[in-house]
Protein backbone atom coordinates (compact mmCIF):
# COMPACT_ATOMS: atom_id res chain seq x y z
CA UNK A 1 0.00 0.00 0.00
CA UNK A 2 0.98 3.22 -0.93
CA UNK A 3 1.82 5.58 1.84
CA UNK A 4 3.75 8.95 0.69
CA UNK A 5 4.88 9.86 -2.73
CA UNK A 6 7.37 12.87 -4.08
CA UNK A 7 6.45 14.26 -7.64
CA UNK A 8 7.45 17.57 -9.23
CA UNK A 9 5.38 19.40 -6.79
CA UNK A 10 6.79 17.95 -3.14
CA UNK A 11 6.25 15.18 -0.74
CA UNK A 12 2.70 13.88 -0.41
CA UNK A 13 0.68 11.73 1.76
CA UNK A 14 -2.47 9.29 0.89
CA UNK A 15 -4.07 10.28 4.51
CA UNK A 16 -5.69 13.57 4.45
CA UNK A 17 -6.44 15.04 7.87
CA UNK A 18 -10.06 16.25 7.89
CA UNK A 19 -11.99 18.29 10.72
CA UNK A 20 -15.42 17.90 11.92
CA UNK A 21 -17.38 20.94 13.21
CA UNK A 22 -19.51 19.68 15.95
CA UNK A 23 -21.81 22.93 16.45
CA UNK A 24 -23.57 22.62 19.85
CA UNK A 25 -26.52 24.78 21.03
CA UNK A 26 -28.82 25.29 23.83
CA UNK A 27 -32.11 26.42 22.51
CA UNK A 28 -34.24 25.88 25.50
CA UNK A 29 -35.77 28.18 27.97
CA UNK A 30 -34.80 26.04 30.74
CA UNK A 31 -31.58 27.04 33.26
CA UNK A 32 -28.10 26.19 31.98
CA UNK A 33 -27.81 22.46 30.66
CA UNK A 34 -24.82 20.07 31.19
CA UNK A 35 -23.66 18.27 28.93
CA UNK A 36 -23.23 14.51 30.42
CA UNK A 37 -22.87 12.45 27.09
CA UNK A 38 -21.17 13.46 23.95
CA UNK A 39 -19.74 10.95 21.45
CA UNK A 40 -19.04 10.69 17.36
CA UNK A 41 -18.86 7.49 15.60
CA UNK A 42 -17.23 7.32 12.96
CA UNK A 43 -17.41 3.95 10.41
CA UNK A 44 -17.98 1.59 13.87
CA UNK A 45 -15.43 3.52 15.55
CA UNK A 46 -16.95 5.86 18.71
CA UNK A 47 -14.91 8.58 20.35
CA UNK A 48 -15.89 9.85 23.71
CA UNK A 49 -15.83 14.21 22.90
CA UNK A 50 -17.04 15.30 26.30
CA UNK A 51 -13.68 16.13 27.37
CA UNK A 52 -13.35 18.54 24.10
CA UNK A 53 -16.38 20.58 24.96
CA UNK A 54 -14.60 24.17 26.45
CA UNK A 55 -14.55 24.67 29.15
CA UNK A 56 -14.50 21.19 29.77
CA UNK A 57 -17.35 21.47 31.99
CA UNK A 58 -20.20 20.54 29.80
CA UNK A 59 -22.16 23.79 30.83
CA UNK A 60 -24.13 25.80 27.88
CA UNK A 61 -26.24 28.54 28.42
CA UNK A 62 -29.68 29.41 27.20
CA UNK A 63 -29.04 30.82 23.87
CA UNK A 64 -25.17 30.04 23.78
CA UNK A 65 -23.37 28.04 20.91
CA UNK A 66 -20.26 25.71 21.62
CA UNK A 67 -18.59 24.32 18.49
CA UNK A 68 -16.40 21.52 18.64
CA UNK A 69 -13.95 20.40 16.48
CA UNK A 70 -12.54 16.66 15.98
CA UNK A 71 -9.95 15.40 13.89
CA UNK A 72 -10.25 12.55 11.35
CA UNK A 73 -8.31 10.60 9.39
CA UNK A 74 -8.79 9.94 5.82
CA UNK A 75 -7.43 7.06 3.59
CA UNK A 76 -6.92 8.22 -0.25
CA UNK A 77 -5.53 5.23 -1.01
CA UNK A 78 -9.08 3.62 -1.63
CA UNK A 79 -12.21 4.53 -1.91
CA UNK A 80 -14.70 4.37 0.50
CA UNK A 81 -17.88 5.51 2.55
CA UNK A 82 -17.05 7.53 5.93
CA UNK A 83 -20.41 7.43 8.00
CA UNK A 84 -20.16 9.54 11.43
CA UNK A 85 -23.03 9.51 13.61
CA UNK A 86 -22.59 12.40 16.87
CA UNK A 87 -24.81 12.18 19.68
CA UNK A 88 -25.50 14.54 22.67
CA UNK A 89 -27.40 14.45 25.91
CA UNK A 90 -27.80 17.13 28.47
CA UNK A 91 -29.43 17.67 31.66
CA UNK A 92 -30.88 20.51 33.21
CA UNK A 93 -30.60 21.67 37.22
CA UNK A 94 -34.10 20.61 37.62
CA UNK A 95 -33.46 17.50 36.04
CA UNK A 96 -34.77 17.34 32.72
CA UNK A 97 -33.37 15.40 29.80
CA UNK A 98 -32.52 16.21 25.92
CA UNK A 99 -30.47 14.79 23.21
CA UNK A 100 -30.11 14.68 19.48
CA UNK A 101 -28.04 13.02 16.93
CA UNK A 102 -26.83 13.87 14.02
CA UNK A 103 -25.32 11.96 10.64
CA UNK A 104 -22.84 12.89 7.99
CA UNK A 105 -22.36 10.40 5.56
CA UNK A 106 -19.61 10.99 2.26
CA UNK A 107 -17.13 9.08 0.30
CA UNK A 108 -13.34 9.90 -0.28
CA UNK A 109 -10.28 7.96 -1.71
CA UNK A 110 -9.59 6.69 -5.54
CA UNK A 111 -11.36 5.62 -7.83
CA UNK A 112 -11.18 1.92 -8.21
CA UNK A 113 -8.76 2.03 -11.15
CA UNK A 114 -10.22 -0.44 -14.29
CA UNK A 115 -8.17 -3.79 -14.78
CA UNK A 116 -7.06 -5.07 -18.09
CA UNK A 117 -6.24 -8.27 -18.62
Amino acid sequence: QLLIYENEFGLFTCFVQATYGFTLSNQGAADSGTIVEFTSTTNGITDDCLSAIPPNDGTVQPGDTVIVDKQVLIDMTIRQEYNTVAYIRAETPMGFTCDDTATLQFVAGNPNLPSFG
